[in-house]
């Protein structure tokens, strides 16, 4: 018979072996509590790991039609409306689950209240994430963390490799070289200790044919960190091994020999730093230096989350408006930005000092405490201070994935630690509480599925040029109700407006609302040529002279605002003007610079006359 056949039973064997795997070790994931408190949470936890991996990058986007936080809240709200289900009517709250559904609802009401506050929104759902990983030991979370960077930088470094293989730039999946090397060179903390110390760290990671794949993926790291010349993740990865050549037993090198090791080390990156990427460099120091400027308007209590991406554009006007005799470089340096390129500075105009100080001290607290196995969570201490670092010269904390290994280190750091707060609570949780959060949940996974369908509707046929203009007008139409707080939304609705010269007014009005919630040069240009097409000179020239105090190195803005004043007859300033252009140097030459330029002569010379 065939089932007493030899070369069927060695077929089923490989089959044989999955299925007993799959029963000692994966089926019980599914069965029970484990389920609801360890397979849920991670399977949470790698969804939300994917797709900001891939789709969802940055926690803050100035494009118009980058509204991602609807989607994200929809499928956070969905999930745990599910997840309240399940311990509505199969398993039973602990109080600590409870107490997470609470915050989580609270936080989620809080953002669709404020909906139009991208970086809000995603730094809530990043901690919702977060705190569905309470129920979760730390031994657990610990080997969840390594296995993570592990697999993110193989495949990050696969991608860079295609890349490098078709001659693009190597961005991986973030599209920014910077970032992208930031990103492998934090991961080096984690693969640093797992080839040193391998007897500290849990299963296969210790294993010797694991190790072995560990160094030509450090080797990959650095190549790649070098072909990039990235300044930020130089820094980052040079203090990684300075604090791990720090670890190094002194039967291996004399504890003298360390100090000048770090101290060689620092000096060359240093010195190299400072000699690639001028031009970033200028631009940073740029950007810090409005900021600083700043820093008493909102010092103890900040701006808000989210709202320093709205005072920044206004800052960086008002200080080249000021200052007309800026130096050349710093003005070619300057750009639409809304971020510094220093989060730690910030960081602290965001949140204020009070709260700034309460950070430092949590940090202190999970930094100094010693742990039981000592090299996993200096790793784990190392990756936190290297994200820090990492934002001293860049954006960290507004990459979602860098922020979410940021609140993961905490998090393990706080489940080590001895404060009761953190360990599951025995006693189970109040039925009548779960039913409440069931119904909130429910609700607000209802508005915010809305809020995304009507942003997708403006997004995909709003933005549809093939469609005719009033069919997309009353896209925008539908959609404003759900939208009438997002400025990016009203500055896309009062874009599409300005195509009919009967609805000017209305467009006004709504370029107003939106920079009540967002400004940025499309929103300001739009504003400008709206009044333009009403023959409103003075209010367009208000517009446009804020565009050129926000961008000077551009010519373009600075080309309308001369023939704004030149058609409204105010030769004064455009004569001022018309001088400044032919003075600015280029950062590359073109032939709508040379006529631009050639404009602003006539204009000084008399040439040229106002119709």
């Amino acid at each position: 018979m065939i089932f007493r056949d030899a070369s069927f039973t060695y077929a089923i064997k490989p089959f044989s072996f999955i299925f007993r795997y799959s029963k000692q070790k994966i089926f019980p994931f599914f069965k029970g509590k484990i389920f609801v408190q360890i397979t849920l949470p991670l399977a949470f936890f790698l969804a939300s790991t994917i797709y900001f991996i891939f789709s969802y990058i940055f926690s803050f986007n100035y494009q118009l039609t980058v509204r991602n936080q609807y989607f994200f809240l929809s499928m956070v709200s969905s999930v745990l409306t599910g997840w309240a289900l399940l311990y509505t009517f199969r398993f039973k709250a602990k109080k600590n689950t409870i107490t997470w559904f609470l915050i989580s609802a609270c936080g989620l009401t809080y953002c669709y209240l404020n909906y139009y506050n991208e970086y809000l929104c995603a730094i809530t759902g990043i901690l919702i994430i977060i705190g569905s990983l309470l129920s979760i030991d730390a031994a657990r979370l610990t080997s969840l963390f390594f296995a993570s960077k592990i697999a993110l930088s193989l495949l990050e470094l696969a991608v860079g490799l295609f890349q490098f293989i078709k001659k693009e730039p190597l961005t991986g999946t973030f599209y920014n070289t910077g970032i992208f090397s930031i990103y492998l060179s934090i991961s080096a903390a984690s693969i640093l200790h797992l080839l040193l110390y391998p007897s500290e760290f849990p299963g296969s990671m210790s294993s010797r044919h694991f190790r072995k794949l560990l160094l030509p993926l450090l080797a990959c790291i650095v190549i790649v960190i070098i072909l990039n010349r990235s300044r930020s993740s130089l820094f980052v990865l040079s203090f990684i091994m300075a604090g791990v050549s720090l670890q190094i037993p002194s039967h291996i090198f004399k504890r003298q020999f360390k100090q000048i090791l770090v101290l060689l080390m620092a000096i060359t990156v240093l010195v190299y730093s400072f000699s690639i990427k001028q031009g970033s460099s200028n631009g940073r120091i740029l950007t810090s230096k409005i900021a600083l400027q700043h820093i008493g308007d909102h010092f103890w209590w900040g701006t808000g989350t989210g709202k320093f991406t709205w005072y920044y554009p206004q800052w960086q006007a008002t200080y080249f408006s000021n200052n007309p005799k800026v130096p050349a470089n710093l003005i070619n340096a300057s750009g639409e930005t809304y971020i510094i390129f220093n989060d730690l500075l910030q960081l602290l105009e965001t949140i204020g000092a009070l709260k700034m100080l309460m950070l430092i001290l949590l940090l202190a607290f999970i930094l100094r405490k010693k742990y039981p196995r000592s090299h996993p969570f200096h790793a784990i201490k190392t990756t936190l201070l290297s994200v820090a670092l990492a934002g001293a010269t860049s954006y960290p904390f507004h990459t979602n994935i860098l922020i979410l290994d940021a609140f993961l280190c905490i998090l393990i750091g706080l489940k080590e630690s001895v404060n009761p707060a953190f360990k599951t609570a025995s006693s189970n949780g109040n039925t009548i509480q779960i039913r409440l959060l069931l119904i909130i949940f429910m609700v607000l996974s209802a508005g915010w599925w809305e809020k995304y369908i009507a942003n997708e509707r403006a997004v995909l046929l709003g933005g549809e040029f093939d469609l005719p203009v009033e069919e997309r007008k009353q896209v925008y139409k539908d959609s404003y109700a759900a939208l009438k707080k997002d400025g990016k939304f009203l500055t896309e609705y009062g874009i599409l407006l300005l195509s009919d010269s009967t609805e000017t007014r209305n467009a006004i009005d709504l370029l107003h609302q939106a920079k009540a919630h967002f400004i940025s040069s499309a929103t300001i240009e739009a504003t400008g040529n709206a009044y333009l097409i009403n023959n409103d000179y003075k209010n367009a020239a208000a517009c446009y002279k804020w565009l050129t105090d926000y961008t000077p190195g551009l010519f373009l803005p600075k080309y309308i605002l001369l023939q704004i004043y030149v058609s409204s007859f105010r030769m004064k300033e455009a004569k001022e003007l018309a001088a400044l252009i032919t003075e600015m140097q280029p950062k590359v030459s073109s032939p709508e610079v040379w006529q631009i330029k050639e404009y602003a002569k006539a204009v000084l010379s008399g040439t040229y006359i106002p119709k």
